[in-house]
């Protein structure tokens, strides 16, 4: 994900997560006000990507 910063420079940033279908075939989403998206979390440092998910 990119963000903007008040001078509108783009830095990156990494977010790491995991899908889960369940056998109903229903699934988890977080709703934003414009948007959906699958529930992650920012990298902290020294973590690894299954770390960060599983956190």
């Amino acid at each position: 994900m990119a963000t903007t910063s008040a001078v509108g420079e783009l830095r990156q940033v990494k977010s790491c997560g995991f899908f889960v279908m369940r056998s109903n075939q229903s699934f988890l989403l977080m709703k934003h006000k414009n948007r959906y998206d699958l529930p992650k979390g920012h990298m902290e440092p020294g973590e690894t990507e299954q770390q960060t998910a599983l956190r």
